[in-house]
């Protein structure tokens, strides 16, 4: 029997109706099952709620459900990434449908560019919660975690940025990053809306010599919340991009 080369982490805070979505498209994947695994890490503040919730998703050594009380998207990232055991871990968000060839083509982004390949991201496109406005331009829809940047399989260029919700990594590269920065990334509801957690581990990976694949044809879909769509949500969104621009890097924020 082969050995798992990749983890599918897919970290939640109390949405329980679109959650096994997510769940049902990691475990439909057409890579051989015995290749991959999937681990759910449950953020949700009803922990008697997350375990009930969890218990038929829990299916050792494939499919574990992990109840984590520590806050955080970014320690929800970093408990996945130090329990995976695997080469490689995928990380996608509890309202996104994976394609069914999404980690087959992860892997063949790994595997064709080598091993200074330390990030593989791919296409992201919107499951509408309502009608996209007529406001919303293309310019805009980054915001929202659309990535669309065309062509083939490749190493990314420098302006080409990967969502949060279908990025994969070699595992080593993130625990010897220190992991994601818990400062950055969303806590709780989504009061405050950290970002950046994943571009700051990029960047420090580029840093180090190492590259990152834009692998389109690893698709996933994600939802775009009716709240999302309105423009309060948008000047929050943009403003919240500005502090976590400044925690990130202050001197090139102010630049």
């Amino acid at each position: 029997m082969n050995a798992p080369r990749i983890t599918i982490c897919i970290c939640t805070y109390d949405r329980y109706d679109v959650l096994p979505k997510a769940i049902e498209s990691a475990k439909a994947q057409t890579l051989d099952r015995s290749l991959y695994r999937i681990i759910v890490v449950d953020n949700s503040p009803d922990h008697v709620q997350a375990e009930a919730f969890g218990r038929p998703y829990h299916e050792p050594p494939f499919l574990s459900y992990h109840i984590e009380k520590t806050p955080g998207l970014s320690n929800a990232r970093n408990v996945g990434s130090r329990d995976c055991g695997t080469e490689f871990i995928a990380f996608m968000d509890d309202d996104a449908i994976a394609s069914p060839g999404w980690l087959e083509h992860l892997l063949a982004g790994f595997d064709r560019f080598g091993e200074d390949v330390a990030v593989v991201g791919g296409r992201v496109d919107p499951i509408w919660g309502t009608e996209r406005p007529t406001w919303l331009g293309d310019r805009m829809l980054g915001y929202v975690s659309v990535v669309n940047w065309g062509g083939e399989t490749r190493i990314a260029g420098e302006k080409e940025w990967l969502a949060g919700t279908n990025i994969a990594f070699r595992t080593r590269t993130v625990l010897d990053a220190g992991g994601f920065d818990v400062s950055l990334g969303r806590k709780g509801g989504g009061a405050a809306l950290m970002s950046n957690e994943e571009v700051m581990i990029v960047n420090h990976l580029r840093e180090k010599g190492l590259r990152s694949v834009y692998a389109p044809e690893a698709s996933v879909r994600h939802l775009v919340e009716r709240k999302r769509l309105q423009r309060s949500w948008f000047r929050r969104r943009v403003a919240w991009q500005a502090v976590s621009d400044y925690t990130a890097d202050a001197q090139a924020a102010i630049a």
